[in-house]
Formats: C-alpha cells, structure tokens, sequence
C-alpha cells in the first residue's frame, strides 16, 4: 500500500465549509483508506491507499455528496512529500516555520504566473516554485500579508491549498508513523 497525504482547500476556515474531521476519516474508510490519520481541522490527512489517485477522485465526489460542498483535493505520495521537504528553497532560512508556506494544486501552477507576481508584487514575500510546489515566505507574518489580495496572485492560486511549515512536518512525521 501507498502512504498518501492529502489536503482539502478551505475547510473550516473562517467558519466556512465545516467538515468535521471524525466525518472525514470516515469518508475515508469508505473509499478504501486504511490507518488514516487527521491533523487539525483544517483538512489535512494521513493514510494507506491502494491508489492515492482514487482516492483523489472519489473524495470530492464523497464530500458533495454527504456536505453538498465542491472542495479540492490534493494528494501527494509520501515519497513525493519528502521530495517537497527536500526541495525547500527556505530550509535554511531564520524566519519561524509558521511564517513560511508550501502551496499545492492538483493541476499544474503556471511557472509565467508565478513569474508575473515576482516581477510586479512589491512585498517583502519571497516566492518560488520548485516542480509543482509553491514556497513561500511571509517576514512580517501571514495575516497581514497584502500578497493575498494581489490580483495576479489570486488568479494563479485560486486552485492552491496553503499550509505553514509547521503543518508540513508534521503531515510527514504521521505519514512516517504509517509504514
């Protein structure tokens, strides 16, 4: 079996699409997920799969289903999670992990797209995308980041999930305890 981590764009955020993560687990148990694990209620998960790319299918269907909402799904391999460790362009930077972000789609993101908003965003953010993963880094803090309202910005990553580096270890400390 495939050790697979998956991420769900805006769940419960804000008090906006509510998705308790018991109900999650259950859904996936019932798409042929085995140890799966949550982690905070923001749609984050761990588990056991024959196909990370049925499962990738089959949620959302699941989730409209039984919420009536039309969420993304993003799934990685752990493998593929390592290998998006690995390629952290801020590994080594000062600014704490909750201040740096890792962004995932399921489709491609645009390289001109990210290239547009390096080339006109102002900011103190520093973004890169490496393969089909979006790091960035926030120094004076996510909340009261303007990148989110840039307009360029909001096209290229309207289909994104982002998580803060802390999350992202510790998707991959669970997935590790899946083996």
């Amino acid at each position: 079996m495939t050790v697979a981590i998956g991420l769900l764009r805006g769940i419960n955020v804000g008090g906006n699409n509510k998705l308790p993560m018991v109900e999650l687990k259950q859904m996936l148990a019932e798409i042929g997920c085995d140890g799966c694990q949550t982690y905070i209620q923001s749609g984050n998960f761990v588990c056991r799969t024959e196909s990370p790319e049925a499962i990738w299918q089959n949620l959302n269907t699941a989730i409209k289903r039984r919420f009536g909402m039309d969420i993304a799904v993003v799934m990685r391999t752990k493998e593929e999670w390592a290998e998006i460790i690995a390629n952290n362009p801020f590994a080594d930077s000062d600014i704490d992990p909750k201040h740096r972000m890792l962004m995932l789609a399921q489709q491609p993101i645009s390289p001109e797209g990210v290239a547009q908003v390096v080339a006109n965003y102002p900011g103190p953010e520093r973004i890169v995308l490496v393969d089909q993963s979006l790091y960035i880094t926030f120094p004076d803090g996510i909340g009261d980041s303007k990148l989110h309202a840039f307009p360029s910005w909001k096209r290229l990553t309207q289909s994104c999930t982002g998580r803060n580096w802390n999350t992202v270890l510790k998707l991959e400390e669970l997935a590790s305890q899946l083996v």
